[in-house]
């Protein structure tokens, strides 16, 4: 079946031909490959009911699954198909990286996950690297790992060495343009995110957070909510947290109930602890501080 077609038109001379051909090319694997790209994404959706089977797929397909389906359920059976794969092949190197952010990103979340989830990510990332330096998801979340550990320099220099190992990777770009939003670096991070989403619209809610963080950094409320808004509903506390927080800031009270009543009746605990739950993942404090603001005038009771 056709999953996808573009129309292509460029003023044709001898001169010219071959870097068509190259431009062509390189969009049409950036569109239709890479991890977020239209083939496993229309495969996700056509294999969603048998996902119940976890031997029946791949840990790093499962991977891509939770990142474009967050909640609970997804989360424990991507879990176990990986430490699955890493029991059975403990030289996995990327199986090791995406288990090692799968534990961090799960203490976020409020999901269940390991006893010191930043120590045992850190040590499982680090063993992916002394096994394949070159790694690219390895290198990747040693600079999302050092967001996590509040150290800012050596996030961007992990994290822009990583993108150096496969600049043309548009998945990689944008959730590195994530990282770097995460970490206060958005004009950089703007720069990924628009030319990841430009070359290739497929990607998991978590781009548009990306984006929310940078527009809500500039104080442009209207943007951030245009953002938050593409998120599509997920279990995440950060869905009706940015909504909240954008009305909120924009005066939009009543339009945000739904939102704080969300957040009140599914995310008690992340409301009850707030700040520190932003601040385990964003190294602009000014930012959380702005972001609780807005949640607060829209009527939302926190420590």
């Amino acid at each position: 079946m056709q999953i996808w077609s573009n129309s292509y038109s460029y003023p044709l001379n001898i001169e010219n031909l071959t870097s068509i051909q190259d431009q062509i090319v390189e969009n049409i694997c950036f569109v239709l490959g890479g991890y977020y790209g239209c083939i496993i994404k229309d495969n996700s959706k056509s294999t969603r009911q048998s996902a119940s089977n976890i031997n029946s797929f791949d840990a790093a397909f499962w991977n891509y699954y939770f990142h474009m389906n967050y909640s609970k359920e997804t989360y424990m059976k991507t879990r176990e198909a990986l430490e699955r794969a890493v029991e059975s092949d403990p030289n996995y190197a990327t199986g090791l990286a995406m288990l090692a952010e799968l534990y961090v990103l799960a203490q976020s979340l409020g999901y269940p996950t390991v006893k010191e989830p930043l120590k045992v990510a850190l040590e499982l990332t680090q063993k992916a690297l002394r096994i394949d330096p070159q790694c690219q998801h390895a290198n990747h979340e040693y600079g999302w790992l050092q967001v996590y550990l509040q150290n800012k320099d050596e996030a961007i220099k992990g994290l822009e060495y990583a993108l150096s190992l496969n600049p043309t990777s548009v998945s990689l770009m944008g959730g590195i343009g994530f990282n770097l939003a995460c970490a206060g670096e958005y004009k950089r991070a703007e720069v990924l995110l628009t030319k990841s989403f430009d070359l290739n619209p497929h990607c998991p809610w978590w781009f548009y957070f990306g984006f929310f963080l940078v527009h809500f950094h500039k104080k442009n409320y209207k943007k951030a909510l245009e953002y938050a808004n593409k998120i599509e509903p997920v279990d995440v506390f950060l869905d009706p947290l940015t909504k909240a927080s954008a009305k909120g800031q924009l005066g939009m009270i009543a339009d945000a109930q739904d939102h704080i009543r969300l957040l009140n009746e599914s995310f008690s605990e992340k409301v009850k602890y707030l700040y520190p739950t932003l601040d385990a993942f964003l190294l602009d404090k000014p930012l959380i501080k702005d972001i609780i603001e807005g949640a607060k005038k829209a009527g939302l009771h926190t420590a």
